[in-house]
């Protein structure tokens, strides 16, 4: 029978285990009810982080089955953390994103050090023994495996952040509400993962400094429960993925025609900027909040980077800021109706195509130069 010792290092690392593991409980759930990619990939990732507290917490409450019965059983997905996180985001920016065969490469390192770790321990434990005391440690294959973990995880975290940086140039110019599809948290967790393995290698050295014991070598682990407190609940609580947001890394950020040429020259007397403003003030796409630039495109029967190219150089503003400026005039058109008063100013901003109160707020007061609270009294 198993006790676990519950003491100041063992239960902290076991609190921020069941938390990880029930938020990753209730991504899966909500992956399997909405058909949502993103949320199974982020239950993945929290998933991982608390398999890598996993030793220390048995370890400090004096559960030792993973150094006696299950030594050298495969159980570090360290190598499996980064492509996840790009996967993840990934498939938060394009709604179209599916796991392929082709991705299988991401997972080669990891399948490649799995393998060698269940054959050796599949030989049994008396082999496994020897194997660490003859070949394993003197030849410092758990320090080479942990040095590919490291430049797998700063590589695909600096791929995520490149990634990240290049998607926030883009959503200006594909979606009307850029901001509750900005994904800033996720900025803030590859700060968070870095800050994680710099505060691992980190104590790796200074334990082999000092020659640390093993209760004194936790603070890193205490720091990863940090992390998955912050992915679990900042995570399960983001904007979801929108209608219509397909972020494609073969598209310029720079709007360009649909023959890949150079971008469109539209002069403001360009029929087809007023062809829009015409569609715009009677159709009213903007009412609809998750408007993009390809639904309308779609809707005009342009291609999208024709679209963009109308109203860069036709109306000199870029999709996100051309919607809003309708939606606050429509705001504006509704607050003098004499029925204004049945909503509050954000309910009103919402009948009028903003997402919420932040997004409304900062978009009228750049159009108008004042706050909605202000020009109401004005």
């Amino acid at each position: 029978m198993l006790l676990f010792s519950w003491n100041t290092y063992s239960t902290p690392l076991f609190i921020g285990f069941i938390q990880g593991s029930l938020y990753a409980g209730l991504l899966l759930y909500r992956a399997w009810r909405e058909q949502r990619l993103s949320d199974a990939l982020l239950a993945a990732l929290i998933l991982g982080l608390c398999l890598e507290i996993m030793d220390y917490m048995l370890g400090f409450a004096g559960v030792e089955v993973l150094w006696q019965e299950l030594e050298f059983f495969p159980r570090d997905i360290g190598l499996l953390l980064g492509p996840i996180s790009l996967a993840y985001l990934t498939s938060q920016i394009n709604r179209g994103f599916r796991l392929k065969r082709r991705h299988l490469w991401h997972v080669l390192p990891f399948a490649v050090v799995s393998g060698y770790h269940l054959v050796v321990f599949a030989m049994g434990p008396g082999f496994v023994r020897q194997w660490e005391a003859q070949i394993h440690l003197p030849y410092h294959l758990n320090e080479v495996e942990s040095l590919l973990e490291l430049l797998s995880n700063v590589s695909y975290l600096w791929v995520c952040f490149r990634l990240y940086q290049r998607y926030r140039k883009w959503a200006p110019e594909h979606l009307s509400d850029e901001e509750n599809a900005s994904f800033a948290w996720f900025l803030n967790a590859i700060i968070a993962l870095a800050v994680a393995i710099s505060g691992s290698w980190l104590m790796t050295g200074i334990d082999s400094a000092l020659n640390l014991t093993y209760w004194q070598d936790w603070w890193d682990e205490l720091l990863l429960v940090g992390v998955i407190y912050y992915l679990t609940i900042t995570g399960y609580q983001q904007s979801q993925m929108l209608k219509g947001l397909n972020y494609s890394e073969a598209e310029q950020i720079a709007p360009t025609s649909s023959h890949g040429s150079a971008p469109l020259e539209v002069l403001p007397e360009d029929p087809k900027v007023a062809v829009l403003r015409s569609y715009l003030d009677t159709a009213k796409p903007y009412l609809d909040p998750q408007l993009s630039l390809s639904e309308l495109a779609e809707r005009l029967g342009w291609a999208p980077a024709q679209l963009s190219s109308v109203m860069n150089g036709g109306m000199g503003q870029a999709f996100s800021e051309v919607i809003n400026q309708y939606r606050v005039a429509e705001f504006q058109r509704r607050a003098k109706l004499p029925d204004a008063a049945r909503l509050s100013l954000l309910g009103l901003a919402l009948e009028c195509g903003f997402n919420s109160k932040a997004t409304f707020n900062r978009a009228f007061k750049k159009v108008v130069g004042l706050s909605p609270s202000e020009w109401i009294k004005a």
